[in-house]
């Protein structure tokens, strides 16, 4: 089924790569592994010195990638990794 964590929906196929290994890691993975860090670190009280956003910020930031229906927004990938 699917899994959703801070607004990354993830489902078992995703955690595939993991079993498997050798292969290149998918964004909604590490998406979502990231969201799970931070919410047990709020969880525990901490303020951690780290901020994880998402893996599509920096390609959009610098122009790797245009901002369009498949790769979203810089405003939605910060919305989705802080809500």
């Amino acid at each position: 089924g699917t899994r959703q964590i801070r607004n990354s929906d993830i489902v078992e196929i995703d955690f595939k790569v993991l079993i498997d290994g050798g292969k290149r890691l998918h964004s909604s993975l590490l998406n979502a592994i990231t969201a799970q860090i931070q919410s047990e670190a709020e969880v525990a009280g901490e303020s951690p010195e780290f901020c994880v956003f998402s893996s599509w910020l920096g390609p959009l930031i610098d122009g790797t990638h245009k901002e369009n229906a498949l790769t979203g927004t810089v405003d939605m990938h910060i919305a989705q990794a802080v809500s």
